[in-house]
């Protein structure tokens, strides 16, 4: 009689593994966002006068 062995094959991500890369990059681009706008906001503001 043969048997069959199932291979457990782990190469894939997990979601928790998705979501917690989602959530590094998302504290990353945050501050690098606002200091953008900030630096554009002036930017028109000092174009202005």
């Amino acid at each position: 009689m043969m048997k069959f062995e199932l291979k457990n094959d782990n190469r894939g991500l997990t979601l928790m593994e998705l979501l917690v890369g989602v959530a590094i990059l998302a504290v990353i681009i945050t501050p690098l966002l606002h200091v953008y706008v900030t630096g554009a906001n002036t930017a028109r503001k000092n174009k202005l006068y």
